[in-house]
């Protein structure tokens, strides 16, 4: 089995909207990821959980904006990364959520 990173993307402005949510709409969209996290079963290694205050730095120490729209991450173990990304198929963070997020997947490779 291999391993995979999951990087879930979204704008700023998307991820603000979900601090203002209802505490319904929030209690609905964790029971969707309860469900993915379900069908995944014991290949998901670990749920992971939402990033934030990010920073960025570059090869010469200069602190700087950061570029990414990465706003989370999950773990999972797949055969190959077509199985892997079966599993993605139906995800919350892509299923309605907003039009303007997207997933990643990264395969972990071995340290040789």
């Amino acid at each position: 089995m291999k391993t995979f990173l999951i990087t879930y993307h979204a704008p700023a402005d998307v991820l603000a909207r979900t601090s203002e949510s209802t505490s319904v709409s929030q209690e609905e969209a964790m029971k969707q990821w309860m469900y993915w996290s379900k069908r995944c079963g014991d290949q998901l290694i670990d749920l992971g959980a939402p990033l934030g205050n990010s920073q960025g730095i570059t090869v010469k120490n200069e602190h700087i904006a950061p570029q990414s729209k990465v706003c989370g991450y999950s773990i999972l173990k797949a055969e190959n990364s077509k199985d892997a990304m079966i599993l993605m198929n139906d995800h919350p963070h892509i299923n309605g959520w907003s039009d303007q997020c997207s997933i990643e997947l990264h395969e972990v490779l071995p340290m040789n």
